[in-house]
């Protein structure tokens, strides 16, 4: 077991309507504010993308609301400038990616997918200052899929690993080089391991790990 001690809390902030709002993605933001990014039901139709705004003090600089006539869930949030990648529904679920400009303006939105379920969890934005999502597509066999947008989101490429068992990424980084680390799940029979894949710059695998330590991982 592990105890963490936390001494004091600076700020805590609450914020939504009267419907179910969540946030699932927070960054801190160049300026030492914050940003989270996530869903509001309470506004828009049937749920869009929510993207909120701090300062370092934990005040409301502004919130964004941007979304189709389906719902629309954000799970992975960049900055500089700002991007988020969930799904949307659009003949199965689809990825959804949006770009904002740093003042939280629109910029672009782009639907990438199958006619199945694909859609991300995680988004980066990368060296040459394009953003890469991650996450599992069905329509490509429950397989890890991420891909590539240019800084206007025209699709640069799109990558699909199948493993034997399901399989999807909850988080990709890029070191240095330009070559990507990504990180997520595979099960098989109840059973979920970690997964580790280690991929070169334009996302071809140079190897793979299943990390299985017993149990769920």
């Amino acid at each position: 077991m592990i105890v963490l001690t936390v001494s004091a809390v600076s700020f805590m902030v609450r914020y939504g309507g009267s419907g179910n709002d969540e946030a699932y993605a927070g960054v801190i933001a160049p300026d030492s504010g914050y940003a989270a990014g996530g869903i509001w039901m309470s506004y828009g139709t049937n749920g869009d993308f929510a993207f909120v705004r701090l300062s370092p003090t934990g005040n409301m600089m502004f919130a964004k609301l941007i979304g189709t006539s389906a719902e629309d869930r954000a799970y992975g949030l960049t900055v500089s400038p700002w991007g988020l990648a969930g799904r949307t529904t659009n003949a199965g679920y689809d990825a959804l990616v949006v770009s904002l400009d740093n003042s939280g303006n629109f910029q672009w939105a782009k639907y990438v997918g199958t006619s199945l379920d694909d859609y991300p969890y995680w988004i980066t934005r990368s060296s040459d200052g394009n953003v890469i999502a991650a996450g599992y597509s069905v329509g490509f066999g429950n397989a890890v899929w991420f891909f590539k947008l240019d800084a206007s989101g025209n699709l640069i490429w799109s990558k699909t690993l199948n493993y034997a068992d399901p399989s999807m990424v909850r988080e990709i980084r890029e070191d240095a080089n330009g070559r990507l680390m990504l990180t997520g799940r595979i099960s098989s029979g109840g059973n979920i391991d970690g997964l580790v894949i280690r991929t070169d710059n334009v996302g071809n695998p140079l190897w793979s790990l299943r990390v299985d330590i017993g149990n769920q991982d």
